[in-house]
């Protein structure tokens, strides 16, 4: 879809302006496809979002993994923080892995979380979402809710 509608979360256009004016240089890296660069980059700039040019855009050229765009940032910036709404945003150890490696992965990041990582949550979508089945293909809808209603836990 090629709409420039979105809207910024609450607070996020602040604190990359206020990051910009301390001399941070923001890069926005997504998993969106190449073909998107024009419509996204006219909403980063409709919201008066910092560094929203061509150069500090690295979308997805058919790999899903975002570790060589992070590399290629690293390669000539010190990196001081990582924001996203996916726990692959900040490594590679969330990429397609079970939900216990991940519960492990989480703790072993603990000292990043709130200070290195930040996280924009996005509770409609997400590799969340696909490895509560086990990243398995081809399921029907009715299947994908069972497997999440098996892992609901309540509290008392």
């Amino acid at each position: 879809m090629n709409l420039s509608a979105a809207t910024a979360v609450p607070g996020a256009a602040d604190f990359l302006r206020a990051a910009k004016e301390r001399g941070a240089t923001i890069f926005y890296i997504s998993n969106r496809t190449t073909a998107q660069v024009g419509p996204t980059l006219r909403n980063l700039q409709t919201l008066g979002l910092p560094d929203a040019d061509s150069a500090h855009l690295l979308f997805s050229t058919g790999v899903s993994s975002k570790e060589a765009r992070r590399k290629q940032v690293q390669a000539q910036y010190k990196v001081i923080m990582l924001l996203g709404d996916n726990l692959a945003d900040f490594t590679t150890a969330f990429e397609k892995g079970e939900i216990a490696n991940r519960f492990a992965a989480t703790d072993a990041a603990r000292n990043d979380w709130g200070s290195r990582f930040i996280v924009l949550p996005n509770a409609s979508y997400g590799d969340w979402e696909s490895a509560l089945w086990g990243h398995r293909r081809g399921l029907t809808p009715q299947q994908k809710l069972a497997y999440m209603v098996a892992l609901l836990r309540g509290f008392r």
